[in-house]
């Protein structure tokens, strides 16, 4: 709740610094006063500003000259202007903006829109001479197709030109006073098909929109040639650098635009009979008359103006608000396919086929090494340029592509972050692969690599800003169409920042919503679930009933029957010939040195592992049988893994009900029933609700034994149960399976803890060099080996373990085989005997008496013959914090005291330890 609330507070004071410095940008802008241009000083007769500067001002060596990225533009400037250094813009506005701000000295224009930029920028003046003539007309693409359009072209615009109506044309669009007439209405007949036409749109009054309409003089001239010799015209628009590459790659048919003639044109593309020769001004900063007027009025003057000329003229908020929506679709397109084939090449990604797996790599380098605009142009001019595509679904196939290559990684990262012990242990379960990742590992994925996710899915939205470069207007495109009208760059692109900022920002919050709903320690339980884990009553007797052990059945035949089972990993063979029976109610512990192939023999019981000889048959079944049901087998053979495999995202309850109703296809309730009978069983029923990394391992531990036990297996196999354990939890683990062996569990144990293999098991077999070298009785094993790398392996342990307790314990047969200890590793007469000290004034005279008639007492002496030899003792019982090396009998303590060099005692988590070490010097 707290962090909650720290959160909500951080939000705050965010949202408030950013409001002061607003505030604080501006201030500067508000109080005082300003220098502004007279506008009723320095104009002509048509209110247009005039400048005194001449071409020959700007042939000074290093004048700075903005220009479209047009070669042929370029060549016109240098050679009037030898001196000069041109600078490239994308766009006439983007040009006169970077006069404005001082970046050139001078700007390329066209006569016909000096009065709009004497609205937009007032101190901008045309020198009236202009600095070059050139001829110019339309192109068609280098065919066959292209040949014949130019011929109907050049026909059509000598029949337009002689009848008049070209000069009618031109009147209408060029005089300033007539500006913005409705374009003709024509009629298109498409006998002879359709025309891709490309054009600018952003010169006015030549091709530039209207509103939302395309429309100019290039334009109506297309339109009634079309309707004239039978097409239906197809406009796109695009940069004008762009517009020549489409028609020579054949993309687009005509190109409506003012192209100029160079032999290195004319060799890619058709140009038309001139249609006009085009006057270049240039256009400079004028030397304005200035007036002093408050900030204030000139700040809000500006933004009401900027806001009229944005927004209201010419209805342009519907330009904004239809790019908004191309940006909206493209994003919810490129998202969604996105999404779906990075999830196909991550699997391909993952398939153990080298060249499947190749493929997907290659896929994911080179899209992810080209830049999205370099892919875009590659994929609209050369790819798809046939395909009959649109421009918007090229770009939605663009963004798509661009987002799974990274997609697929991101997925990768977030699949591989799940341990591996989390899909075995699902696997052993008896799920299948598709059952394994839609429950298991997708849902712990998810929280490893939405936050990436999240961010490239920002960068997607922000990616489609490049879909102008293809003619589909977005809302970048957008913004640049109203700023090619109105020549002014802050507004639009502020209004353009401030959209994309809005709509990442309110993606950002709702993949943070996400991320939080995925979160385990965020997610909500089923309802039906907690009503039924809070209305369980606990039976009080539950945890401390003995369990009764049912009559041995006398088996005919074996549960499994293992032959000659063999398994390599390259050079290392751990199982090299194993063959035994298991039989039902057997309770058998395989010990053995490490590396002897003990958890392989599991695994491959299992089938976790496939064997490369050999063969399991499970109820009299040859599991490695064609048609065999393997998944079904594991529903019957439970497993225990030594680093408990909890599944993290899922909480107790849920951990042991999925199995349950997943593959027994058992009732939701009556699982969470007999979960928390489970639960009580082991005293974690108050712990349902918990998530596993809220428990500690023994907790843990106890909850996957109990996983198993709810799938009421045939057999549990155990991976050394207790060997990741605090040692202070080893003995609730081993309990709980001493529980289960007492009710008549068939149990197969890998363990070190050979006090426990020796009182818990029926049966003990010992494996070394990948064979199972010799098996019988505990007692056979443990104190009459008969084969001497058994009795080599007993002798070298140099661990006692005992479990002292009230009910059955023999205090002699304890102390023999501390004697017997003492022999087997030549331990001094007075370590022995300090041993023995331990046992009866600290455990059974000061310790035992404080317990419950059914606690036990672990003590684990540790022989180490370093520095002279020594043993390092400990003491385990759960208990009262209650210190016994304080309240104990002074006489007992006094000698324990005496017999231990150091003693420490500790309590955590109801289990109390004492830790000691017996030396031999007095």
């Amino acid at each position: 709740m707290r962090q909650e609330m720290k959160k909500k507070t951080s939000g705050f004071y965010e949202i408030l610094l950013a409001v002061i410095i607003i505030l604080l940008l501006l201030l500067p802008h508000l109080i005082g006063t300003v220098s502004v241009i007279d506008e009723t000083e320095g104009l002509d007769e048509n209110g247009c500003p005039v400048t005194s500067m001449t071409l020959k001002d700007l042939e000074a060596s290093g004048t700075r000259f903005g220009s479209l990225t047009i070669h042929e533009w370029e060549t016109e400037i240098l050679k009037r202007f030898p001196e000069g250094k041109v600078h490239f813009y994308n766009s006439l506005s983007n040009s006169y903006a970077a006069l404005e701000a001082g970046e050139v000295d001078a700007a390329v224009g066209f006569i016909d829109e000096r009065q709009t930029l004497a609205t937009t920028h007032p101190h901008l003046a045309f020198i009236e001479e202009p600095f070059t003539v050139v001829d110019f007309g339309f192109a068609t693409q280098k065919s066959e197709k292209g040949k014949i359009l130019c011929k109907e072209l050049n026909r059509y615009l000598t029949d337009l030109k002689k009848s008049g109506e070209y000069d009618a044309l031109r009147q209408k669009w060029e005089d300033p006073g007539r500006a913005g007439d409705v374009m003709g209405e024509y009629s298109f007949s498409g006998e002879k098909g359709k025309l891709r036409v490309v054009t600018g749109g952003l010169w006015t009054p030549m091709t530039y929109y209207q509103g939302e309409t395309l429309t100019g003089e290039f334009i109506e001239i297309i339109n009634g040639f079309c309707a004239a010799e039978g097409y239906i015209p197809q406009y796109e628009t695009v940069d004008f650098s762009a517009e020549l590459t489409g028609l020579a790659s054949g993309t687009y048919d005509i190109c409506a635009d003012s192209v100029t003639y160079s032999e290195e044109r004319l060799a890619s593309i058709y140009i038309t009979d001139p249609l006009m020769a085009d006057e270049y001004y240039m256009i400079v900063r004028r030397e304005p008359v200035l007036k002093q007027v408050s900030k204030a009025s000139v700040f809000l003057k500006n933004i009401s103006d900027s806001i009229r000329r944005t927004f209201v003229t010419e209805d342009r908020y519907k330009v904004l608000l239809s790019g908004l929506r191309v940006t909206i679709l493209l994003s919810l397109i490129a998202g969604v396919l996105g999404t779906a084939l990075g999830g196909l090449i991550c699997f391909l990604r993952t398939r153990r086929n080298p060249y499947v797996s190749a493929f997907a790599s290659l896929y994911i380098r080179i899209f992810q090494a080209l830049p999205v605009v370099v892919l875009l142009l590659v994929l609209n001019y050369i790819v798809l340029r046939k395909s009959g595509l649109g421009a918007f679904w090229i770009c939605a196939i663009t963004f798509s592509i661009e987002f799974s290559a990274y997609c697929s990684e991101i997925f990768r990262s977030g699949i591989e972050a799940v341990p591996p012990g989390q899909i075995k242990a699902a696997t052993a379960l008896g799920f299948g692969k598709l059952q394994t990742f839609q429950k298991v590992i997708w849902p712990q994925a998810l929280v490893h690599f939405l936050p990436a996710y999240s961010g490239q899915v920002i960068a997607t939205v922000k990616m489609t800003a490049v879909a102008g470069y293809i003619s589909v207007i977005d809302l970048t495109k957008a913004s640049d169409i109203i700023r090619s009208r109105t020549y002014e760059a802050f507004f639009p692109l502020f209004l353009t920042s401030l959209i994309y900022f809005i709509l990442c920002s309110l993606l950002t919050w709702l993949l943070r919503f996400l991320s939080k709903k995925v979160h385990p320690e965020q997610r909500s339980v089923k309802k039906e679930i907690v009503e039924t884990v809070r209305a369980f009553k606990p039976d009080a007797n539950m945890e401390h009933e003995q369990p009764v052990s049912p009559e041995k059945e006398e088996a005919e035949e074996p549960l499994i029957r293992i032959e000659h089972l063999r398994k390599s990993f390259g050079d290392v063979t751990p199982v090299k010939d194993v063959s035994c029976d298991i039989f039902k109610q057997d309770v058998i512990s395989v010990i053995g040195p490490s590396g002897t192939g003990k958890s392989t023999l599991l695994n491959l019981v299992n089938h976790l592992e496939q064997a490369d000889e050999g063969r399991i048959l499970f109820e009299g079944q040859d599991t490695f049988g064609k048609g065999y049901n393997v998944n079904q087998m594991r529903e019957q053979i439970g497993m225990v893994f030594q680093s408990f495999n909890l599944f993290s995202h899922l909480t107790v309850i849920e951990n042991l009900m999925l199995a349950q109703t997943l593959l027994l296809k058992r009732d939701r309730i009556e699982a969470c029933e007999k979960s928390m009978e489970l639960l009580q069983m082991v005293g974690l029923a108050d712990k349902a609700l918990s998530l596993p990394a809220q428990l500690s391992g023994g907790q843990q531990q106890r909850v996957a034994i109990i996983r198993a036990v709810a799938m009421d297996p045939k057999i549990i196999l155990f991976d050394e149960p207790t060997s990741a354990l605090d040692p202070t939890m080893v003995q609730e683990v081993l309990s709980v399976i001493k529980k289960l062996a007492g009710e008549g569990l068939t149990m197969l144990i890998v363990t070190h803890e050979m006090h426990f293999a020796r009182d818990v098991s029926n049966r003990v077999f010992f494996m070394d060099e990948g064979i199972i070298y010799e098996e019988g009785t505990p007692e056979e094993i443990f104190n009459a080996p008969k084969k001497d790398k058994t009795r080599q392996f007993i002798n070298r342990l140099q661990v006692l373990e005992m479990m002292i307790g009230k009910a059955g314990f023999d205090t002699a047969e304890q102390f023999a085989r501390i004697e017997q200890f003492g022999l087997r590793h030549m331990i001094s007469r007075r370590i022995v005997n300090r041993m023995l000290t331990v046992v009866e004034e600290l455990c059974i005279q000061v310790i035992l008496p404080m317990l419950d008639r059914d606690s036990e007492i672990r003590l684990v002496f540790e022989y180490s013959d370093e520095d002279g030899g020594s043993v390092d003792m400990e003491v385990m019982y759960a208990g009262r914090d209650q210190n016994p090396l304080e309240t104990g009998d002074a006489l007992c303590m006094a000698l324990t005291r005496h017999a231990c060099q150091t003693l420490n005692w500790e309590y955590q988590d109801g289990v109390c330890r004492i830790k000691g070490r017996l030396v031999y010097s007095s």
